[in-house]
């Protein structure tokens, strides 16, 4: 019995190490992984962005207000003079570079109401743009006073 079993063992070839075919589909897998993890950060940074220009313009209109005080215009209102009166950041200077997208802000009176204060936000995407301009519209004055072009968004408050 011994005979036969050596024998039967002795015919089959063991294989060692891993196929050609098994190596692909493994790295096929980690590739499909590596692109869902590089898909969800970039969801995650734009939601992140997102959220970071909604809470940017909510305290620029916040502060805006409170430079106005009970005077009925905006006029001589910018980024930088919130800046110099300390409602804003010192880091934000006169608002250039400072936005998530690494692009501008800015404030003026708006030319034709000076009762009412234009603030910009640009460097943005497209997509971003139009999602904050969504997230906004509810705060703006008048309801929809927010516009998006070539990713620079457009607000009017009072």
């Amino acid at each position: 019995m011994r005979l036969i079993g050596r024998m039967a063992s002795q015919g089959q070839t063991s294989q060692k190490g891993f196929s050609l075919i098994e190596i692909m589909a493994v790295l096929a897998i980690a590739a499909f992984l590596v692109l869902g993890v590089m898909w969800s950060k970039r969801i995650v940074d734009d939601s992140l962005n997102n959220n970071q220009f909604t809470s940017d313009i909510a305290t620029l209109a916040t502060q805006a207000r409170s430079w106005r005080g009970l005077d009925p215009t905006y006029t001589g209102i910018s980024v930088t003079a919130l800046t110099g009166m300390g409602l804003l950041p010192t880091s934000w200077g006169a608002g250039s570079g400072v936005n998530p997208a690494g692009g501008n802000y800015t404030l003026a009176a708006n030319a034709t109401n000076a009762t009412r204060v234009d603030l910009t936000a640009t460097g943005m995407s497209q997509e971003a743009c139009l999602n904050v301009e969504k997230k906004i519209e509810g705060t703006t004055d008048g309801g929809n006073q927010a516009s998006c072009s070539s990713g620079t968004l457009t607000a009017v408050f009072r």
